[in-house]
């Protein structure tokens, strides 16, 4: 098959100019760059008054973010220019091992979206602390380093790195066997413990909440993915102080890593981070570079992607305003997925089956979830304190009022609750948070990163208990609850995290679904349910929670909720 785009504008990305040609495409690739005009071919599109660039590249994202199966999530991505992402799937790994990876990557393969791996090697991220629905050891670990949409490993944390832990270290020596890059998840650390996780084998890292953090990454040669996602908003940040190093330009990618269906709709993907940097700033060309042709280059993959140049696989955005990066059509190895703006492409359905991965006990009560106490009126308590517009907590102590033996979440504290999924056992781990925002009802889910057990946050612990059972009822999803009664879900029939839904039927549940946790009191600048997902991580400091109970993440040990 043949096709020739006349009249093009081509953006160079490797010398800084706007070039006028024709473009000739023969099965799947770009053959030739012609002077404008002078093109022949049966299947020819006047692209007259507008610019081509290259398919737009996510370095590092996690796909069951969004909710939507792989074919949902394809068809929103294409219409804003993304042709290839890069994704860890470890929350599926989490959930269901690795044939649930064999099932995902046989059906993504016939998508026009390019989905390359890093092999999910935390699974479950912390043994010793948690369980998971599966497990990922070295035999499985190189099984999925044969596949060949597998570019590196991760992501791997400093906690694991620090303490030089021989399954960690046979991970890194199997990548680098294979040239595959070892991709860290290294939030918060400097100096000699730094340097120590890189000297490991860390080539990239997304974890950069500010521009001096990111900096420092840079200048000991880590691979900078600045991350723009629902919860974690660090391009402004990250990208005033890296700017001003054009030296580096070469090692930044720009990423999502988690990134909701409603904000990928609304927002965009990496068309918004380039539109964003640009707005900063940026130089155009460099903005589109780190969308495209950075993240081929860092995974090796510059012989095939990352160029408007022959030989290339022709994966193009036309834009008609470079500074808006306003898409008007987008192609995938030649062939058209998105003309004036409209999808043409549409997925099948999923073919996943959606065999239920909650196995619950009879249900939880209001009791299940206290807390106990023997202080009399007062105990002094560990907390997990949110931040505002990141996924890390601080750990810190309060005093709570103690009625009847139980400890009460008063003022702008919230009971918290995570309950274990997988071997039907009441198994319950309940803590408390400050900083959500709840002041009434509450909210459960069986998105919890990265185990998936089921959580909850809320001001009623009846609520919570009500919640929690639905979302196991429903084998998973997101639920809300207030005075007794369910007000709002979204079923996630798909190991507890994905819907089959397009993307714009489970934005607009997950929009309203969003306004009831308002009126519950929420007022974040987050997505709630992304917040939610990210609390428990018992590998981003400061404070964690597993089916083990609370984590103090910078020590990897479990700590008493009640201290005295």
């Amino acid at each position: 098959m043949t096709r020739v785009l006349k009249n093009l504008r081509i953006m160079s990305l490797m010398t800084g100019e706007y070039i006028p040609a024709d473009l000739l495409i023969r099965n799947s690739k770009i053959e030739s760059i012609l002077p404008p005009g002078t093109a022949q071919g049966e299947n020819i599109t006047d692209c007259s008054g507008k610019t081509a660039v290259y398919g737009f590249a996510d370095a590092h994202f996690h796909a069951e973010s969004t909710m939507l199966t792989l074919p949902r999530l394809a068809e929103v991505l294409l219409q804003h220019g993304t042709t290839a992402i890069y994704i860890n799937p470890h929350e599926i790994a989490n959930v269901g091992g690795i044939p649930a990876l064999r099932e995902m990557l046989n059906e993504c393969r016939a998508l026009p979206l390019r989905i390359y791996i890093v092999a999910p090697c935390k699974v479950p991220t912390v043994p010793l602390l948690e369980t998971s629905g599966a497990e990922v050891g070295l035999q499985e670990l190189r099984e999925m380093l044969c596949w060949p949409e597998t570019v590196g490993i991760g992501e791997l944390d400093a906690f694991k790195l620090l303490s030089d832990e021989p399954r960690f270290r046979s991970y890194i020596e199997e990548s680098q066997k294979r040239g595959l890059k070892i991709c860290g998840s290294i939030s918060g650390f400097s100096g000699a413990e730094l340097e120590k996780c890189i000297a490991a084998g860390i080539t990239d890292d997304h974890e950069s909440v500010t521009g001096e953090e990111a900096l420092e990454k840079l200048r000991l040669g880590c691979c900078v993915h600045v991350r723009e996602g629902s919860a974690e908003h660090n391009l402004r940040s990250v990208m005033s102080v890296l700017r001003n190093y054009p030296s580096g330009y070469g090692r930044i990618c720009f990423c999502c890593d988690d990134r909701t269906a409603s904000d990928l709709l609304q927002e965009g993907h990496i068309d918004h981070c380039i539109r964003e940097s640009i707005r900063q700033g940026l130089d155009p060309f460099w903005a589109y570079r780190m969308g495209s042709s950075n993240p081929a280059a860092y995974y090796h993959q510059e012989e095939r992607f990352g160029l408007i140049a022959p030989g290339k696989i022709a994966d193009l955005v036309l834009v008609d305003d470079v500074q808006s990066v306003h898409i008007t059509d987008v192609f995938s190895g030649g062939m058209q997925v998105v003309r004036d703006g409209e999808l043409i492409w549409h997925a099948d359905a999923c073919r996943h089956p959606s065999e239920r991965t909650i196995v619950w006990p009879e249900n939880l009560t209001e009791k299940d979830l206290r807390v106990p106490s023997r202080s009399g009126n007062q105990a002094l308590v560990n907390l997990a304190e949110i931040m505002e517009c990141q996924i890390g907590t601080r750990l810190r102590q309060t005093r709570l009022p103690v009625s009847d033996g139980t400890v009460l979440a008063e003022g702008a504290v919230e009971y918290y609750s995570l309950a274990e999924r997988y071997r039907g056992k009441k198994t319950v781990v309940n803590g408390f948070l400050s900083g959500f925002g709840l002041k009434r009802g509450a909210i459960a889910q069986s998105i919890n990163h990265d185990n998936h057990h089921l959580v909850s946050v809320g001001k009623d612990r009846a609520d919570m208990a009500l919640a929690l059972n639905r979302v196991a009822e429903i084998g998973g999803g997101i639920v809300l609850a207030l005075e007794g009664r369910i007000i709002g879900e979204l079923q996630l029939p798909y190991w507890g995290l994905l819907t089959d839904l397009p993307a714009e039927e489970t934005a607009t549940q997950l929009r309203h679904l969003r306004n009831l946790a308002g009126m519950l009191g929420y007022d974040g600048a987050s997505d709630p349910f992304s917040l939610l997902s990210l609390i428990a991580l018992p590998v981003i400091p400061e404070a964690g929670f597993t089916d083990r109970g609370m984590i103090d993440v910078r020590n990897q040990r479990v700590i008493p909720v009640v201290i005295s």
